[in-house]
Formats: structure tokens, sequence, C-alpha cells
């Protein structure tokens, strides 16, 4: 597929539809950056002129998937060369016949969070063929193992402390874990991704935000795949198109320019799931995946954001069953490791401590470019938009900035 050409004469990249016609696809208080010169853009503004809405629009629309990767790549190779390692960025994949407990060791080893799982298939002529089945992530396990153990059901063979907490909770876990950790992982993967031949990778960033990260539904997806030969060649994530916009600031001006409040970023009616500092990690968990959250705000008794609970927190999920009971019986503050709870509203303890927990926490004044530019340089992916007594009263996703992006670049999501 040749990129096209528009009547400037510049060349574009292709979206995801006009592809498809020429080859089918396979079944805080307060921030923390450094003080910029340009100019917030108010309220009454023209969005599509002023606003600079119309640059973004043409941005999306010329740079590709390609430019993506050429730039993760260049990056990667920078860091590389820097800690004085020799190896590239390889790609680490699981076998659909481990266990769930060999599984989680790998992810541990590589402090990832997920890994796509192949099938070996033995051909006649004695050749191996290496076969996609699909994604293994520490959240989908955990989440079918809080199905399972169902402690939030509270069953009367379980005892109950007066004040309605779980006596024992870790021998309650080990026996579920134990089994669960026990399973082959092609039992218990799926598929969060995207999945392209490499051919389309001049796909434009238009295309990958509305045909890509999310499906037919609208419900977001964190990635795409890139296969050759039914190899993952490459990932794209959320974080890498912010990333990607983050580090071309500069070329588009007052796009990002305004605040996060003027462009309706955050839903303030619509406030925060939060859970209680003194509650059992894998109950918070039980309760996140249950209302198909991503993430959870937690907080103190006073109401104030003290942590943040998200899927990324199950990173290092430990192998052993007896560890992993231990570690997720406790307290959602201990699971975190957290030592102290923030001050009051001190502006610098609060981005201090949250980026542990993959987090920050911002003023609605903030803009979008200082946003991005938070969200990169603290390799996070979501803020808490807290107000003046540190009380979270919105969180901005990932997936919220890029659905923002494709509605202020007038593009239906189908």
């Amino acid at each position: 597929v040749r990129p096209k050409k528009d009547n400037n004469n510049t060349t574009t990249g292709t979206t995801m539809a006009q592809t498809k016609k020429k080859r089918a696809l396979p079944p805080q208080c307060e921030h923390q950056v450094p003080t910029t010169n340009h100019k917030k853009h108010k309220a009454g503004d023209d969005d599509d002129d002023v606003g600079g809405f119309d640059r973004l629009r043409r941005f999306f629309e010329v740079k590709t998937i390609s430019d993506i990767l050429a730039e993760k790549e260049k990056k990667t190779m920078k860091n590389k060369t820097e800690t004085k390692d020799s190896k590239g960025e390889a790609i680490i994949s699981l076998d659909e016949d481990l266990t769930v407990a060999q599984a989680l060791q790998i992810l541990h080893n590589n402090t990832i969070s997920s890994a796509p799982v192949y099938a070996n298939t033995r051909m006649p002529n004695g050749d191996v063929s290496k076969d996609f089945r699909g994604f293994l992530d520490a959240g989908v396990v955990l989440s079918r193992l809080c199905k399972e153990c169902k402690l939030t059901e509270r069953p009367e063979d379980i005892a109950i402390t007066p004040d309605g907490q779980l006596q024992n909770p870790e021998e309650i876990l080990k026996e579920g874990i134990r089994k669960f950790w026990k399973r082959k992982v092609k039992d218990v993967c799926g598929m969060d991704a995207t999945l392209i031949p490499k051919i389309l990778a001049n796909i434009n960033i238009k295309g990958l935000m509305t045909e890509m990260l999310f499906d037919r539904r609208k419900i977001p997806i964190h990635r795409v795949a890139i296969f050759s030969e039914k190899t993952i060649t490459s990932i794209v994530s959320q974080s890498d198109v912010i990333r990607f916009v983050d580090a071309h600031a500069e070329e588009l001006g007052e796009a990002l320019s305004h605040t996060i409040q003027h462009i309706g970023l955050y839903d303030p009616k619509s406030g925060v799931e939060t859970i209680s500092s003194q509650m059992l990690a894998l109950e918070a968990f039980d309760h996140m995946f249950s209302k198909n959250l991503s993430s959870l705000g937690i907080v103190d008794e006073e109401g104030k954001l003290v942590g943040n609970l998200s899927v990324s927190d199950l990173q290092g999920l430990h192998a052993n069953y007896m560890a992993a009971a231990a570690t997720l019986a406790l307290r959602i503050l201990e699971f975190l490791k957290i030592k102290t709870y923030l001050q009051k509203t001190a502006p610098v303890e609060i981005n201090e401590s949250l980026p542990e927990l993959r987090a920050i926490a911002v003023r609605k004044e903030i803009t979008l470019r200082e946003l991005l530019a938070l969200i990169s340089k603290k390799r996070v992916h979501r803020a808490y938009v807290i107000d003046a007594t540190s009380k979270p009263i919105g969180v901005i996703t990932l997936t919220d900035i890029i659905r923002m992006f494709c509605e202020k670049c007038a593009v239906e999501l189908e």
C-alpha cells in the first residue's frame, strides 16, 4: 500500500478504511513540569482556528504508525546506548502450555504485566509452527481468580470479624490460588489487541485511534500488535500514542494550550470510584473488576486521595502461591508498600508519592500540553483531578485523551 498525496503534494498516511479496500485484514495539587511560554486557550475562542485543532487534525492524518514505531525504536536504542546494554528490545512471549505460575514468573522477571501467547505445533516435516493465540494479562488472571475465590460474596462458611472483615484471609486464599496457578496459560489468555500485518504500518494515526484502539462498540483496546509471518514483531500501545504527541508538542501549537476543564477532558459530575485504604488487596481488585474499571482511587477516612490502584500494580504478582496469597491478603496500602499518608495539601508530596502508584494528581487549570508532558515523563496511565482539599473530583485515563483527540478531529467512532 503506497501513501497517497493530497492537493498540496504532501504525503499522508492512509486510514484503515481506505486500506481495507485494497487488502483484507487477517482473522496535584500543583503539577511539576517546566514552565512554558505557550498561551492558554480561553473559552469563546474559535476551536477550529484559534484553538489550533486544524493543525491537530492534519498531524494525525500525516503521521503514521510507522512514525511512532521509528521514534520508539530510536528512543530504545538511545537508552540501550546510555546504559551500555547491547541487546535490542525483544518482545517477551509465552508458550500456551506453560502453567499460570510459570507465566507469572516470566512476567515478574521482565517487569511486565502482559505478553503474547503462542502455540508451538510440530509439522509433519519436523518443523515447528508458532501460532499466535492471544495475550496473557496479569489483570485477567487475577480477575478470574477473584471470581473463583468469591471473597466479596461472604459465604456462610467463612469467618467474619465484628467489623465485617475476613478472618484469616491468607488461609482462605491459599487453596484457591494453589489450584489456579496450576492452570494452563491457554485456558486463561485473552485478546486485548488489534492485529495488523506489518504492511499496514503506513496507516495514519487517525486510523490507528479510531479503528484500532476502539472496537465497534466503542470499547477501548489497549494495544495494536503488528505481525509478520505469524509472529508479533512490534506493539503500539495507548502510551506510545500519548508520548508521540507529547514529543511533537511544539508542532501542534495552540491545539494543546486548552485547559483540561475547557475541553471537557473529565466530567466532574461523574465523580471518581474510590475505595477505603483499609480494604484488603484482593477485595479491592475484585471491586475494580466487578465495576469494569482499570483503576480505583484510594482515599483515607476524610475522603482525601492517598493513592491509586490499577492493573499495573499486578506487575510482579508472585508465582509462588503461598507468597501470592500472603501479599493479596494485605491491606491495600500495605500491598502497595506505602509507608506514610500524603500530607494535607502539600503540593510536592502528592506527585512525589503517587508515581509509585502509577498515577498523578493535577488541578483542573492544567493545560493539555502540561498534562501530556507529565504523563509521559512519569510514565503513568491516568491522572486524578483534585480540589483544594486534595479530594478527587475526576480522573483522566489514556483512553479519555485518545477519545478526545478523535472528537476534536471531528472523527465519528464507528
